[in-house]
């Protein structure tokens, strides 16, 4: 997993060779090098990993069945894995100020 380090209260675009692109919040947003997949949390990154290869994050599944991780788009326009919210905290964060907003 690739990650930029720094303090957790900075928050950066970061880059990968692959073209890839996401906001870096601390050290808890990565990159997998294997997959090219955004992770929000080092959590979600190791969860996606089997013996040494990537898994497809959107087949992953909790054990009731329901999917275990979801895509967001952060406020770069970046798609990014993490796990799935409640719809509680879906709307929470819906009506949370957009960056730049005013």
């Amino acid at each position: 997993m690739s990650r930029m380090h720094g303090q957790s209260h900075h928050v950066m675009v970061a880059y990968h060779g692959c073209g890839a692109q996401w906001m870096q919040q601390g050290s808890e947003t990565g990159h997998c090098c294997g997959c090219h997949r955004t992770f929000s949390a080092e959590r979600a990154f190791e969860a996606h990993r089997r013996d040494g290869n990537c898994l497809d994050p959107a087949t992953l599944e909790r054990k009731n069945g329901a999917a275990l991780l979801e895509t967001f788009t952060d406020n770069a326009g970046c798609k990014v894995w993490r796990f799935c919210l409640t719809s509680a905290e879906k709307a929470r964060l819906n009506n949370l100020p957009k960056i730049g907003a005013r």
